[in-house]
């Protein structure tokens, strides 16, 4: 059976804890401006995805008519002609299904790899913004590591750990890393219910179920917002 696994915008996704931040509440200019870009960018990509997995759905109902319709047929029509015709049917059906099964799960690697460049470029313009909201300077980069990241908000107070969302959009960086380089499920990645029991294996040959990922990934940013809003506010 194929499986394609449907994507909600994630600030409607009713299966998101409720302590989830599905929109940034932001007064700050230029923060206001990253949360609407980010917003924006969030929904382009579940619209993309969901057109994709549309088409995907809609080819599959067409090729089970045509399935149950050549079982009809061969339930009336007998000899080697018709085995003959069947079997290429199968081939065929077979090879469309390994396809669509293919580009199904490519499309949800890929969901979440822009899933996480949007984390990262809102972690990046976030800090831009705290800075210049301080001391009125910008980084002379914003191309930050994870762990640079980490420490350069964790200086000002913000812990990433400290985030509801934060296990869910880790695992959504995990996986974007393991798609880019090893291709593999890691051995962190095999401690969440998601990939338990599938360490090592091929993530091209898995089903990755984005949606908790796009959200986890989302409410990181819009989080992330307030709490620099929080920090350029502060006493």
């Amino acid at each position: 059976m194929l499986v394609f696994p449907p994507v909600t915008f994630p600030w409607i996704d009713a299966d998101a804890p409720d302590n989830f931040v599905a929109m940034a509440r932001v007064t700050s200019p230029e923060l206001v401006e990253i949360a609407s870009r980010i917003h924006w960018e969030f929904h382009d990509l579940v619209v993309a995805y969901e057109m994709l997995r549309q088409t995907l759905v809609e080819r599959d109902r067409s090729i089970q008519e045509r399935v149950d319709d050549c079982q009809k047929r061969d339930d009336t029509v007998a000899g080697e002609i018709s085995d003959l015709m069947a079997s290429r049917f199968r081939e065929t059906v077979l090879a469309e299904d390994t396809m669509m099964a293919q580009i199904s799960r490519t499309s949800s690697r890929s969901i979440v790899v822009n899933s996480w460049i949007l984390v990262e470029s809102t972690m990046g313009e976030a800090y831009s913004a705290f800075l210049r909201a301080l001391s009125g300077t910008t980084p002379s980069s914003t191309n930050f590591r994870w762990d640079q990241f980490l420490d350069q908000f964790g200086r000002i107070g913000i812990q990433f750990t400290g985030f509801p969302a934060y296990d869910d959009a880790n695992l959504c960086r995990l996986v974007n890393n393991a798609i880019k380089h090893a291709g593999k499920v890691s051995e962190t990645m095999s401690q969440s219910g998601q990939f338990s029991g599938l360490k090592g294996q091929e993530l091209r040959k898995i089903d990755i179920l984005p949606q908790p990922l796009v959200t986890g990934a989302h409410s990181f940013c819009m989080d992330l917002l307030e709490r620099v809003q929080a920090k350029v506010h502060a006493p």
